[in-house]
């Protein structure tokens, strides 16, 4: 709706939403490979210094064409209910892969938009994404990854706000 800076409170901050809606965070694993890299760091789990492998930034497994698919709908406020309430599930090849609910965020939509308005200004019309809940069945959220399926069906969908359906196109080994 407009710029939003320094929101103070969470009454004051849907002044500046439009609405909600779908987004699916894609990845192309391969990336996460080249942009890893080796770094001395020291093991928290025995204070030694190791040699190990990082993370690296995600700008090659996160940014490509037709990645940050959004939508089908721009729901508003009133029409959603509570925003930190919402169920939410994916499920990829007809499987449930995630399954949860937005209270189980570490921070509310609110406290997340509020302390983005504290560091940088939000022009009108902008997309800010939350991230999701966790996989079904998986111990170590961070170590999981889709095996790839060409023309599979990525489903994404948030209670009161939508479904969200793309296919997959595999166009690495």
């Amino acid at each position: 709706k407009k710029k939003m800076k320094e929101v103070k409170n969470k009454d004051e901050l849907y002044d500046y939403i439009l609405g909600f809606s779908v987004f699916n965070d894609i990845t192309y694993p391969p990336g996460l490979k080249e942009d890893s890299y080796y770094a001395y760091r020291r093991d928290p789990a025995d204070g030694k210094v190791k040699k190990m492998l990082m993370r690296g930034t995600h700008f090659r497994n996160k940014v490509r064409d037709t990645f940050a698919p959004l939508g089908p709908y721009i729901v508003t406020k009133d029409e959603v209910g509570d925003i930190n309430s919402l169920g939410m599930r994916s499920y990829y090849d007809g499987k449930l892969i995630q399954d949860g609910n937005s209270e189980d965020f570490i921070f509310s939509i609110e406290e997340i938009l509020l302390e983005l308005s504290k560091i940088v200004t939000i022009p009108p019309m902008s997309v800010v994404t939350s991230g999701s809940v966790g996989y079904v069945n998986v111990e170590d959220q961070s170590e999981f990854h889709l095996k790839p399926i060409s023309n599979a069906l990525m489903v994404a969908e948030i209670e009161n706000i939508g479904r969200l359906e793309n296919p997959t196109i595999v166009d690495y080994q």
